[in-house]
């Protein structure tokens, strides 16, 4: 059943999903606000209240009776190394628990989707995993899995409506595949390959990311766990092969240690992990029109 939304309270808008996110919510007749700290937005829109705080300190109350029907979460402090990820993920904890409170003092709370990741699933080699999978997570989410932790209570809970989506690997412009394959492209006019390349990769674009958050907010089910990926997972070296074919290039394989020199552990770990991501809502999404129904396409679209 559709859920009925008229006003969307978006916290990180100007962050990679965040930007995209507010351009699908913009296309619906929405009264949308959004919390940004610094960054300025990408989009213009007479239909957007800009509201310039961090999560940290933005007083919930100060929304008073005007209360969205929906929060989508997408905000998050980052830090350059492990300590300063374990130290700002501290400070989210603190943030994303007092917007828990506020919301449990609320006679009808909103619904409130957080957006996390897969990394929180570890590496499963040729394992397959779904939202019930034990979580261990790895790489960059060993230390920000702590500000979700708050997230996860209130879910299991079940004292607000909370709904939790996990991407996999987004890609788009600007994201890890211009960082590590399209910068490599440019400067030695060969594809990259990681390691072995047997590792399950599951992807998806960024505008697919956020239509089907935006999708989850009018038809997803509060209590829920929702991953989101594109139809088929590669693994890294059949993602290369696209690539290459694509761009008519060479594939150069690139040690895992010396990734792991030059970028550090969390960056090695995540390239090296293996994940073939399942759902246990196969059905969700059956009414989603993809933008991108296969991976070719989005690349295709991202190097045009």
């Amino acid at each position: 059943m559709k859920r009925k939304i008229n006003k969307v309270f978006v916290l990180g808008g100007s962050g990679f999903i965040g930007k995209h996110l507010l351009e699908e919510l913009n296309k619906d007749d929405l009264d949308i606000k959004c919390l940004v700290n610094q960054s300025p937005l990408s989009i213009e829109s007479s239909k957007i209240q800009l509201i310039r705080s961090s999560l940290t300190q933005f007083d919930w109350k100060s929304l008073g009776s005007n209360v969205p029907d929906v929060i989508i979460h997408t905000a998050r402090l980052s830090g350059r190394d492990k300590r300063e990820r374990k130290e700002v993920a501290c400070y989210n904890a603190v943030a994303n628990q007092r917007m828990l409170d506020w919301l449990s003092a609320l006679v009808s709370p909103p619904l409130l989707i957080f957006v996390s990741g897969t990394l929180v699933y570890g590496s499963k080699g040729d394992h397959k995993a779904n939202e019930n999978s034990h979580l261990n997570p790895i790489s960059f989410q060993r230390e920000y899995f702590e500000a979700e932790k708050p997230i996860l209570e209130a879910l299991r809970k079940r004292s607000i409506p909370v709904m939790i989506v996990r991407p996999c690997w987004v890609y788009g412009p600007g994201s890890w595949l211009q960082a590590f394959y399209l910068d490599t492209l440019e400067k030695k006019n060969k594809i990259p390959q990681y390691g072995y390349g047997n590792n399950y990769m599951p992807i998806v674009h960024v505008r697919d990311c956020a239509g089907m958050i935006k999708y989850l907010a009018y038809q997803g089910e509060a209590g829920n766990i929702y991953n989101l990926f594109s139809q088929n997972t590669l693994t890294q070296k059949e993602f290369v092969s696209i690539l290459a074919k694509l761009t008519k290039k060479k594939v150069c394989k690139k040690s895992l240690t010396a990734m792991r020199i030059r970028y550090g552990h969390a960056v090695y770990e995540a390239f090296a992990s293996s994940l073939k991501l399942e759902t246990i809502h196969p059905d969700i999404f059956t009414d989603y029109t993809y933008y991108y129904p296969g991976i070719e396409d989005g690349l295709k679209d991202i190097l045009n």
